[in-house]
């Protein structure tokens, strides 16, 4: 079975559901992977009482050991407990067609068919808690991106903000100018010229009265 990997090398912990037969050697097995810590139970009600303090990352209960409202309260109580979604495993399938129909509902993600060995029991662990790793990731990336994305345009809202303001007091400082500001009279034009009476010069002609 192959699929996502725990993101992290930190220890991961589980609740193991076992028969006692099997349950020692399935929790030191599984304990000495390096990849978990394990808390094992051989009831039901152990299951229960274990989650709030184990705060498991996965459920990994033997086939027939749970009933389906059984399966469903545990993972109820796991998911609040570690504050994210919890995969349930069973081992030593098949399931019978009554849970079959129903392990969606109470939270069922992996199913090991056959009896109990430490290798594909580690790997369906592994890719169930890998799937949930990948979720949490890829939802904290997601909101990341969303508020990077939030703060660039308040960055460019703020931008676009300055530069009108910037804009309306050119506007404001040009329309106070006077009309003629910055307008230079041509080099070659000559002023004009006023009438000055003084300057004609004496006229010596007489004028008679016309008869």
């Amino acid at each position: 079975m192959t699929g996502p990997k725990p993101t992290t090398s930190a220890k991961r912990s589980i609740v193991l559901l076992a028969r006692p037969e099997i349950l020692e050697t399935a929790r030191m097995e599984l304990a000495d992977s390096a990849l978990l810590t394990v808390k094992a139970v051989s009831t039901v009600k152990e299951v229960l009482t274990s989650i709030p303090t184990a705060r498991p990352h996965c459920l990994v209960l033997q086939n027939n050991m749970a009933m389906p409202q059984h399966i469903l309260a545990a993972k109820q109580l796991a998911d609040l407990s570690s504050a994210r979604k919890v995969p349930v495993v069973i081992f030593g399938g098949p399931l019978d067609a009554a849970l079959e129909e129903k392990k969606a509902g109470v939270g069922i993600t992996d199913v090991v068919n056959g009896d109990y060995k430490l290798a594909p029991v580690l790997e369906a662990i592994k890719t169930a808690i890998g799937r949930i790793d990948k979720a949490l990731a890829d939802a904290k990336a997601a909101a990341e991106a969303k508020r990077q994305a939030a703060q660039q345009k308040l960055e460019a809202d703020k931008r676009r903000q300055q530069i009108q303001e910037r804009l309306a007091r050119a506007s404001q400082k040009l329309q106070a100018l006077p009309p003629d500001y910055g307008v230079e009279p041509l080099e070659n034009e000559k002023p004009k010229k006023q009438f000055d009476a003084q300057a004609l010069p004496d006229d010596d002609v007489d004028l008679h009265e016309v008869e």
